[in-house]
């Protein structure tokens, strides 16, 4: 069935129409690429290959794949760089000196440290990715049928999301710490005193206002589905 140009332009056209068609394979493409992506960096992180690269006046580009692992280190300028503040003009405070540190995977606690530094928050990323995947299935449909979110699946589907959403700033914390504690055993001459420990709220606000919202999408979408039944159960 070949829709006219009012519903393509409302969204609203046959699900067994070309546009239909291809508007599902590029939005599951794009879902299944993200997927992809995430767990290509999972495998990557658990076999730690680190890929890095570099470009300056000596080497355009340069890129290279090693087990070690680059990680930022903040320190105190007041304890390393005393000096940086006189050469600074007048109302100019330094705040911070970032360095680069390389990581060798080279005990058993150094890859431990690596693996809970970035593998847990790339589980979490493909399980909400994946939940919204088959949400995504459920609301699209098919070439037969047409789609439809209001069912029990999506509710606890939201939820889970909503859950993780939730615990993401703590998984994130630890995360920091272990990262942190890699950093200390790397660099053992580095005073502890020197470095500064960051970590950001503003992002652990964040999540936790998207996965009270996506609580209460739950409970809307779980009312859709009561109301639904009621109607049905009625006819």
């Amino acid at each position: 069935m070949k829709p006219t140009l009012k519903q393509i332009l409302a969204w609203n056209y046959p699900p067994s129409s070309r546009v239909a068609r291809w508007d599902r394979r590029v939005l599951m493409g794009v879902i299944n690429l993200s997927l992809f992506v995430v767990l290509l960096g999972t495998v990557a992180d658990v076999l730690q290959l680190n890929f890095s690269w570099q470009v300056s006046t000596e080497t355009p580009l340069h890129l290279e794949m090693t087990g070690a692992r680059w990680t930022w280190l903040t320190l105190d300028p007041s304890i390393v760089a005393p000096d940086v503040k006189k050469s600074l003009p007048a109302g100019v405070e330094p705040w911070s000196l970032s360095a680069g540190v390389k990581v060798e995977p080279n005990s058993f606690a150094s890859r431990v440290l690596i693996l809970l530094t970035s593998v847990p928050l790339n589980g979490l990323l493909f399980a909400i990715i994946w939940m919204v995947r088959k949400i995504v299935q459920t609301t699209i449909g098919t070439d037969e049928a047409e789609g439809d979110p209001f069912i029990r699946a999506n509710v606890r589907r939201l939820q889970i999301i909503a859950a993780l959403l939730l615990v993401e700033p703590l998984i994130e914390s630890w995360s920091t710490m272990a990262e942190s504690e890699l950093l200390l055993r790397a660099v053992p001459k580095l005073p502890p005193e020197t470095i500064f420990l960051q970590y950001d709220l503003g992002s652990a606000f964040v999540f936790f206002g998207v996965g009270i919202l996506v609580f209460v999408l739950a409970e809307v979408f779980k009312s859709g589905v009561h109301l639904r039944e009621d109607v049905e159960g009625l006819v």
